[in-house]
């Protein structure tokens, strides 16, 4: 259901809008802080410290979810809450979630 611990929610991955692929660990670890800021063809998205349902996958921001309701939304960070969200203000904290896309692959 939920890890959200400090260990996951410092996870990041990154997307590189201009061929269309998240790039690899290696690839992504000779990234520095000033280079990204230069950069506008990668996203960075933060992992929300949420495990989907099966308890597998953690989830991302621009992940695209279903709860158990068949609610379907983009996981998204509300910064004036502190939380992270999905679809039009559902919380992600104890939802099983399965994970259906992400915003990139629409």
């Amino acid at each position: 259901m939920t890890t959200n611990d400090i260990n996951t929610r410092l996870l990041f991955r990154f997307y590189n809008k201009t061929e269309r692929r998240y790039l690899t660990d290696k690839e992504a670890r000779k990234i520095t802080y000033k280079s990204l800021s230069d950069r506008t063809d990668v996203a960075i998205e933060q992992c929300s410290g949420f495990f989907d349902k099966w308890q597998i996958a953690l989830i991302y921001e621009g992940d695209i979810v279903k709860d158990e309701s068949g609610r379907v939304g983009i996981v998204y960070f509300e910064q004036q809450t502190g939380q992270y969200l999905f679809g039009e203000y559902w919380k992600l904290a104890g939802e099983k979630l399965e994970i259906v896309g992400n915003c990139h692959r629409i």
